[in-house]
Order: structure tokens, then sequence, then C-alpha cells
């Protein structure tokens, strides 16, 4: 990869980031201004522009909002929302629900140095 491309690549994976986390940023803000309904929609409406964005990005649908949103962290959100109050669901958001996210990020760090060839690969010796 040349030192030109570099700059481009981390942009690209700054705007990346920005999409995954940006909906949930959203919810905070919203939530916090104009209460859980809004902040749903909001949410909704932010995941709906992003992962389309995502995909036009980085040419591929992002894993992480798609597999793990639709089933461990539904279960979670459905436990959460049914069994406490209000607050202790949107709470469990940043205290529950973002750690997992990050466990289950590291997690995959393992899988990555094994299965991840190319000249873009940081983990790759002598980088």
């Amino acid at each position: 990869m040349s030192e030109d491309a570099q700059p481009e690549h981390g942009m690209r994976r700054l705007y990346a980031t920005a999409l995954e986390l940006g909906p949930l940023l959203l919810f905070f803000v919203a939530n916090g201004r104009w209460g859980i309904f809004v902040g749903t929609g909001v949410f909704i409406a932010a995941t709906a522009v992003a992962l389309p964005c995502y995909r036009w990005l980085e040419k591929r649908w992002p894993v992480m909002p798609l597999v793990g949103g639709f089933f461990v962290l539904a279960i979670i959100n459905e436990v959460m929302w049914r069994g406490f109050s209000t607050d202790t669901w949107i709470a469990s958001k940043m205290f529950l629900s973002f750690p997992l996210t990050l466990v289950f990020a590291f997690l995959q760090v393992p899988l990555l140095k094994r299965h991840w060839d190319g000249d873009d690969n940081p983990f790759a010796s002598g980088k």
C-alpha cells in the first residue's frame, strides 16, 4: 500500500466508525432532550441511513450492527425493556450493550490476525 493511500484509508475508517457509533450517540442525545419515543425514532432513522452509507463506503455490510444487534443484543434489550424501568433500560444501553459490543470486537482480534492477508494487515510482522 502506498503512502498516499494511508491517509485515505484512515479517513475512510474514521467515517465507518462514525457510521457505526453515530446512531447510538444520536439516540442518547434525542432521548435526553425529547424522551424515549423521539430517541427511538431518531435511532431507527439514523440506522436506516448509516447502514447503506457504510455499505457504500466499505463495500460490505457492517457485521456488528446486523448480526450482533438482531440476536444477542436484541434479547438483552427485550429483557431490560420488559423487566426494568425506562431509565434502567436506557442506562443498560451504555453500561451493558456497549461494553458487550467492545468485548465481542476484542475477541475477534485473534481471528483477524489468522485470516487477514494482504499488505494492509497491521498485525503482520515487521510493521
